[in-house]
């Protein structure tokens, strides 16, 4: 299975009287120099509320194609071949990328205020493996900016007039505090990074912070991990893939609604003080699309995964009763499959007509079709069925009509493995 880039992100292609302004992504409670709060991560490479999770090995296919993606978001040419070199990032561990890190109540708060809150945050966080977190660390020193960059052993005076530059106090303070490799503040104060070496686990864990407010102050904020889900993917072979996503119905919708919000906001730079609120509002309601599709009943799915090998999702309870009604033998295609769930299927909610469904999917912006393509496809389907003249969907996964498709209610999943792949 190929990957394909999509909006700044990998994703897989087979052949937001006024609230109170949110509360940025929770500060440690003591300086990163005194407790790094990535330190304790052990094995955990996952961190909470992502909108993605990617795995993938340095060398293979996927790290090519996402050169020009890890520039954009990470600001660093990681994967052109000479860097990989000299990094020395191990090629038998996989690299981890956690996009579009929003904790979910901070969002809610974002789309709830009827006036524009002062600043918004979205994390990533990358886990590099390493052969020699001392020559990585060398390495940096000529991939990273130096203008934009300060460097744990630069001399005293340069690091101290880096920190006066910095135009926010939050940003200043934890830069004084930390004890990072590298900290990162883009000139425009678009974004901000802060990289940290874990020399025990040899690797790099590389926050990165978008948006606007104290980025710097949120990138060097402890990042919580997940624990559980991490123990699970590993157990599901996700690390060891080639290539591997991984989302969730209620993270993707958080994503796109993120990453609208932010171009919300950019748009509201332009517009003056007395339009804003009539403009942020609207802009808010229609970042609620997103979760709008996604609670769509049934609700069947409650997580995606795609490697090299398949494409799985896996069932709520209410997904095992319908994806049981259908009576599908093992190994069905594609065609059998999609004609059964067009028997059965009656969808509601965003897809109880082609207006309402209409509107989501423009409301949620350019990702909204591809929600609806790895979160939603059998309400797509089954849509499709019933109003032959209206809009089509993406369905790419689903075109090829020869592919196997296979239930499993034991394990409470659902696989399809393109045709010439068993």
């Amino acid at each position: 299975m190929a990957f394909a880039v999509f909006g700044g992100a990998l994703l897989p292609h087979a052949a937001p009287h006024a609230a109170p302004s949110p509360a940025k992504p929770a500060r440690a409670q003591t300086p990163p120099s005194a407790a790094d709060p990535l330190s304790g991560a052990g094995d955990v490479a996952l961190a909470a509320d992502a909108g993605t999770y990617f795995s993938f090995f340095a060398r293979s296919g996927v790290a090519a194609a996402l050169g020009n993606q890890v520039r954009q978001l990470f600001h660093a040419d990681l994967f052109e071949p000479a860097n990989l070199a000299s990094i020395g990032i191990d090629p038998q561990r996989p690299v981890v990328h956690s996009s579009t890190i929003v904790e979910p109540v901070y969002l809610q708060q974002q789309l709830a205020s009827l006036e524009m809150p002062p600043s918004f945050v979205i994390r990533s966080l990358l886990v590099v493996p390493v052969l020699d977190p001392a020559r990585a660390e060398a390495a940096l020193d000529e991939v990273l900016s130096k203008t934009a960059c300060a460097r744990r052993h630069d001399p005293p005076a340069r690091r101290t007039a880096w920190i006066a530059q910095l135009r926010d106090p939050e940003d200043r303070r934890a830069a004084e505090a930390s004890d990072a490799a590298y900290l990162c503040v883009e000139e425009e104060g678009r974004w901000a990074g802060v990289v940290r070496l874990n020399r025990a686990r040899r690797e790099l864990r590389w926050v990165i912070a978008t948006g606007d407010g104290g980025l710097l102050a949120a990138a060097s904020a402890a990042v919580p991990l997940a624990k559980d889900l991490n123990d699970r993917l590993q157990r599901e072979g996700f690390f060891s893939a080639a290539q591997a996503l991984f989302k969730t119905p209620g993270g993707d919708a958080r994503a796109v609604a993120a990453l609208g919000l932010n171009k919300t906001r950019a748009g509201l730079a332009g517009i003056t003080a007395d339009q804003r609120p009539r403009f942020w509002k609207k802009g808010a309601q229609e970042m609620g699309a997103p979760q709008r599709l996604v609670e769509s009943p049934p609700v069947l799915f409650s997580g995606f995964m795609a490697d090299d090998r398949a494409l799985t999702w896996t069932l709520t309870a209410e997904g095992r009763r319908f994806f049981s009604s259908l009576a599908l033998r093992r190994g069905a295609t594609t065609k059998l499959l999609k004609e059964a769930i067009a028997r059965k299927l009656k969808p509601g909610g965003a897809f109880s007509d082609t207006t309402k469904l209409s509107d989501a999917i423009h409301e949620a912006g350019n990702l909204g079709s591809l929600l609806v393509r790895h979160e939603l496809w059998p309400h797509a389907i089954a849509f499709q069925a019933a109003h032959p003249g209206a809009q089509t969907l993406d369905l790419t996964e689903f075109n090829d009509e020869a592919a196997q498709f296979e239930v499993d209610l034991d394990a409470g999943r659902v696989r399809l493995r393109p045709s010439g792949r068993r």
